[in-house]
């Protein structure tokens, strides 16, 4: 039986929408996924649709960001999607990236490379992970 629990769509640092991944999965006879995007659960209702519509077994995921003291990386599955702990700590790890980008870009432009935040999320397709 072939799985895989973690994978990535385009609401993060993916290339392919949910739903395109869990088609991409099934024709390569992927039988068991898991939507693990890093920090959003964004894509989870058009995947979970889509793993049904396909019948592939969906497990709902996320790849939470974690600082103490070093970068660590921490895969959940199985939560409750209208859980308002976890989408409030999910916005704030958002916001955070969102700073750190802006940042970037501007360190960035102060050392001679011209380039915006929004440039980097229209090259991203939205998101910036």
């Amino acid at each position: 039986m072939r799985v895989d629990l973690h994978l990535h769509s385009n609401c993060s640092d993916g290339t392919l929408s949910p739903g395109d991944l869990v088609q991409l999965a099934k024709d390569r006879g992927v039988v068991v996924i898991s939507l693990t995007d890093h920090d959003t659960t964004e894509g989870l209702d058009e995947f979970m649709r889509s793993c049904e519509r396909a019948s592939v077994h969906g497990i709902v995921g996320v790849e939470l960001s974690a600082d103490a003291p070093y970068t660590v990386h921490i895969l959940g599955y199985r939560f409750r999607r209208d859980d308002a702990f976890l989408e409030k700590y999910l916005s704030s790890l958002r916001e955070y990236r969102d700073k750190r980008n802006a940042a970037i870009c501007k360190k960035l432009n102060q050392l001679g490379i011209e380039i915006s935040l929004k440039e980097v999320k229209t090259e991203a397709g939205g998101e910036v992970a």
